[in-house]
């Protein structure tokens, strides 16, 4: 309650809390030892808060010496699979996931559910949370071996003995939703690593990808870079101009064989390649000068 007094004094509220909670639901084998985190499914949060949550979810995993395969290599799998999984309810049976992990090599898929944000503010005081659930699918048994109940919270502000709403207040609420909101995902995740096993097979470090050979043809007339390069099969290959952050993917239309059109001018003087595999490994780049002629 707001009490009107002439000699009333402005109390800020100190605390500034961010309790955590893992509530573990079942536990029934090992977590498999190479994971995979799916796209966030059915959920109200939004695109970017989804993103941050996958990425810090994984990263607990990774904390905790387990494989996880790039993000980027699994949404391209998915989608060649057939799945959607840039639309916010996408299918995710179980039986069909786990033949979707089987055949690309993971042995567990990591799922993201009911993840929920909320938020309260009265003005001097607020509060933000972030909960749901994660669960382990083991694709070499056809089963969830974990699941985890989660969440996160933070609330601060003033309580205030006057009238008067000082501006300094405003100060402790803070507007940046993206930034307050990815700090829960990050203390959510922390929280969930505290509470996940160690990796009991510890994965051999892979060799990097190869790039073999990269070739750039421009066509004058379409005002476009045709690219094809060579590599390590099973990958996710990127071309860029030197200079620029911009990149633009390739397609592998055969095993190691990458190709794409890039639409910058046909005169740029070279192209930038290289190669990302399915844990997140990147090959040294490789670049090609431009040629004139007819496309490759």
């Amino acid at each position: 309650m707001i009490r009107h007094a002439a000699a009333a004094l402005l109390l800020p509220l100190a605390a500034c809390s961010s309790p955590t909670r893992v509530q573990q639901l079942t536990k029934t084998a090992e977590i498999p030892p190479r994971i995979a985190v799916l796209p966030a499914n059915g959920t109200d949060l939004s695109e970017e808060l989804m993103a941050m949550l996958r990425v810090q979810i994984g990263n607990a995993f990774e904390l905790r010496g387990y494989v996880k395969f790039d993000d980027g290599w699994v949404d391209q799998r998915l989608a060649l699979a057939g799945f959607r999984p840039w639309e916010r309810s996408w299918l995710q049976i179980d039986e069909v996931m786990n033949m979707f992990g089987i055949a690309n090599g993971i042995d567990g898929l990591v799922f993201l559910e009911d993840f929920t944000a909320g938020s309260l503010s009265t003005g001097v005081y607020n509060e933000r949370s972030l909960q749901g659930r994660l669960r382990v699918l083991d694709t070499r048994q056809a089963q969830s071996t974990w699941i985890f109940d989660v969440g996160a919270n933070e609330s601060g502000g003033a309580l205030l003995q006057s009238g008067q709403i000082f501006d300094a207040v405003a100060s402790t609420i803070g507007d940046d939703y993206r930034v307050e909101y990815g700090r829960l995902a990050a203390l959510l995740a922390l929280a969930a690593a505290e509470r996940l096993p160690a990796n009991p097979h510890p994965p051999e470090i892979s060799p990097r990808p190869q790039l073999a050979s990269l070739r750039a043809v421009g066509d004058r007339a379409a005002n476009t870079v045709e690219v094809t390069a060579d590599g390590s099969p099973g990958c996710r290959a990127f071309a860029s101009l030197p200079g620029c952050t911009g990149r633009y993917p390739l397609t592998e239309e055969r095993a190691g064989h990458y190709c794409g059109t890039l639409p910058v001018p046909s005169d740029s003087p070279a192209v930038i390649a290289v190669l990302r595999d399915r844990v997140g490994s990147t090959s040294r780049s490789m670049t090609a000068q431009v040629a004139a002629g007819e496309r490759p």
